[in-house]
């Protein structure tokens, strides 16, 4: 028995519409990167201006590539094709890139109770979405099992049901165990509010904030802004820390925000 694998491939119409969605994505993400990647980041991560147009002209190189040769694909001559392009490019060229900072929250002691409360709350949950994609799993292969060893007895109908519901429930909570992971990873500092995990989320949580330095478990602020130049840096200040002005032996990366979004020059946290 031979199996006819072009049979087995999807319609061309199929891959033409995967094909559609795909550039579709990138082309939104070269003509609007700055919401971009304020949406992938979940806001909490701080991307330079040059990081952003690096990212702009990757996406304009998939996107805009991608417009020209699916716009060939289904039967467009060349000129429109290359119109599409171009004006993929004016869009994309248009925006008023910037860098994104996240929004510093407001310190006093009640945000940073509420900020580590809900650290605890997204880990639980992260935790049980482990529990609920472990116990999933386990079923998927007992079904598995059963359906091998009483294939004979069951009805075949019954049998692509089961397998069928168990693997529906496998990709759910597979779906719901990388979102969890993703609100986790993306939990904004108290202090800073950048990701305290950093850019590429940690699978632990680290001792400081890997922005500003704030130290993990610390239930109050504690912190003071230096301007420097057009750049406000944060430094950790505490008694039994480190002194304005210098640097821990093991400093973590500085965070950085123009001071225009800041309203004092020099502001001092409220519960200093």
């Amino acid at each position: 028995m031979f199996v006819n694998f072009q049979e087995a491939l999807p319609p061309k119409q199929f891959l033409n519409i995967g094909s559609l969605v795909v550039v579709a994505l990138w082309v939104w993400v070269a003509v609007r990167t700055r919401q971009a990647v304020r949406l992938i980041s979940s806001g909490t991560i701080p991307f330079s201006k040059r990081a952003i147009w690096l990212l702009k002209i990757l996406a304009l190189i998939v996107g805009g590539g991608g417009a020209i040769g699916l716009a060939q694909e289904l039967g467009a001559p060349l000129f429109l094709a290359i119109v599409i392009g171009g004006v993929i490019v004016f869009f994309a060229v248009r925006e008023n890139v910037e860098e994104v900072v996240p929004p510093r929250p407001f310190q006093d002691a009640s945000t940073y109770q509420v900020a580590w409360q809900e650290y605890y709350r997204l880990r639980e949950a992260y935790m049980r979405s482990w529990l609920w994609f472990g116990v999933v799993f386990l079923v998927l292969i007992a079904i598995f099992v059963v359906i091998s060893i009483f294939s004979g007895k069951l009805p075949e109908n019954l049998q692509i049901g089961m397998f069928g519901v168990c693997f529906l429930a496998l990709i759910a909570s597979s779906a719901v165990l990388s979102f969890n992971q993703w609100k986790l990873h993306r939990w904004p500092c108290p202090r800073c509010g950048c990701a305290f995990r950093g850019f590429w989320g940690r699978p632990w949580l680290p001792q400081r904030c890997v922005y500003c330095g704030l130290e993990r478990e610390e239930r109050r602020p504690s912190c003071t802004l230096r301007t420097k130049g057009q750049l406000l840096t944060l430094e950790r200040k505490s008694a039994s820390g480190w002194a304005m002005g210098e640097k821990p032996k093991k400093a973590p990366v500085e965070g950085t925000r123009h001071a225009a979004e800041i309203a004092s020059p020099d502001p001092v946290c409220a519960a200093d």
